[in-house]
């Protein structure tokens, strides 16, 4: 699976792409996803995520604090992703569906978050 930053993005809006599922890394990001849900405050790397590869020199950083949520850009590839943990797990069920979709239907995709600064895609291929 890869993360891609797409500066024109998705409906006049930046947006980061993740894709390339159904794969491992499709699994591993769910599962930080649920982990983040599930867990204390913290933040976790998404662009160092088992079998997750970044292109180009994105960043993405999960928190799972209270306080606003959303995308933050803090450089032109570098993000923070802050939701609570119902946000989380949303994310994650989300994104099951897309992830275990049958590749041989073409591509899928849906939205991990919405209507901010920048949109959050997760796909099963470069495509939206």
């Amino acid at each position: 699976m890869r993360i891609e930053f797409f500066p024109d993005g998705a409906l006049d809006c930046p947006a980061i792409l993740f894709y390339g599922g159904p794969s491992a890394g499709a699994e591993a990001l769910i599962g930080t996803f649920r982990s983040l849900a599930e867990g204390p405050e913290t933040e976790v790397g998404l662009h160092q995520v088992a079998d997750l590869f970044a292109v180009g020199n994105v960043q993405v950083f999960a928190t799972n604090g209270s306080g606003r949520t959303g995308i933050q850009q803090l450089s032109p590839f570098v993000f923070r992703w802050r939701k609570d943990k119902e946000g989380w797990l949303e994310a994650a069920e989300l994104a099951e569906p897309v992830a275990r979709s049958d590749p041989g239907e073409g591509s899928s995709f849906q939205y991990l978050q919405r209507y901010g600064r920048v949109n959050v895609i997760f796909s099963t291929d470069r495509a939206w």
